[in-house]
């Protein structure tokens, strides 16, 4: 094993944000599982799959739901009412994968720099996204915030407002952070913001 922000990209402006998230939620007590994400495809950088045309054929939701077991039987006390998964870009999407696939396991989601993860498909022109058409949601989903930028240039604003949006036309417990300034990048202004939301919502 390797420190939790071992994968979040040293000396990337988005790698080293991430890493002052990670020591932020350590400070106040998180324990924080970072797996290292593997190549869905063989031109691309790491990232999770949930750009397949079929998810189910993915390995990673096996894996990850080999890593919820895992923390029944951790070995280091793990409150399971107070489980969180936060992601950026295509963590951001594994993240809503996540809450789709295990709704139950936690108590909250936080989804940087994406959208649904069914709304986007992976094209030979590379992403598509699906902004427009209405989302529906399990009753169990857990609570959602959405934290996008204005000027983000790889995920459309768009999209992450209209995630926004049909969390709550869903009843979804839901929120949202919006840097009209931002780009497609970690948000670090909203750090306490995301650590508060998960806060509030475990127990």
């Amino acid at each position: 094993a390797q420190p939790a922000e071992a994968w979040f990209g040293r000396g990337l402006v988005w790698g080293w944000r991430q890493t002052a998230f990670a020591a932020q939620a350590l400070q106040v007590g998180y324990a924080l599982v970072a797996p290292d994400s593997l190549r869905p495809v063989a031109w691309g950088p790491k990232a999770w799959d949930v750009f397949s045309a079929d998810v189910n054929s993915s390995l990673d939701l096996p894996f990850f739901a080999a890593l919820l077991a895992w923390l029944d039987d951790a070995p280091f006390p793990v409150n399971q009412r107070a489980l969180y998964c936060t992601g950026f870009s295509s963590g951001a999407f594994m993240t809503s994968r996540l809450a789709r696939t295990f709704p139950r396991q936690f108590s909250a989601v936080a989804v940087h720099s994406g959208t649904d993860a069914d709304a986007i498909t992976l094209t030979w022109r590379g992403p598509e996204f699906d902004c427009i058409s209405p989302q529906n949601f399990s009753p169990q989903h857990p609570p959602t915030l959405v934290v996008h930028g204005g000027k983000d240039r790889f995920v459309p604003a768009a999209c992450g407002l209209h995630y926004y949006e049909q969390l709550q036309r869903n009843n979804i417990s839901s929120a949202l952070l919006y840097n009209p300034e931002g780009g497609h990048i970690w948000q670090g202004q909203f750090n306490q913001d995301i650590l508060a939301w998960f806060a509030a919502r475990g127990t």
